[in-house]
């Protein structure tokens, strides 16, 4: 079961109603999930080089920690309405000559 949700002060004592996935048997992904894993493990790849640990290792508290998976969703909800509005022939769909450098020093193309 996920410590997360037994051993987090803020969370203990909420019944769990949905399933954690430690309820579901193993397997080994293929097609898109298996893409999906291989680039969960590449961002892992990325996080370790830039701060020097795991996510499970990050002192952060839990409010930090959703914080910025809040900015994060931002980020993509932008990312996402940009695309839409490519699709609907609205907005530059062209990429700039050079990569966008980002202010975490990481680059896009």
């Amino acid at each position: 079961m996920c410590d997360l949700l037994n051993n987090t002060p803020e969370i203990r004592g909420i019944q769990r109603t949905v399933p954690i996935f430690d309820d579901f048997p193993t397997i080994s992904p293929t097609g898109i999930e298996a893409e999906v894993c291989a680039d969960i493990a590449a961002r892992q790849a990325v996080g370790i080089r830039k701060y020097g640990v795991t996510l499970a290792e990050n002192p952060a508290d839990l409010l930090e920690r959703l914080q910025h998976a809040y900015e994060e969703c931002l980020d993509q909800a932008c990312y996402l309405k940009w695309a839409m509005k490519v699709f609907n022939g609205t907005a530059h769909s062209h990429a700039p000559e050079s990569p966008v450098a980002r202010p975490d020093g990481e680059t896009m193309p």
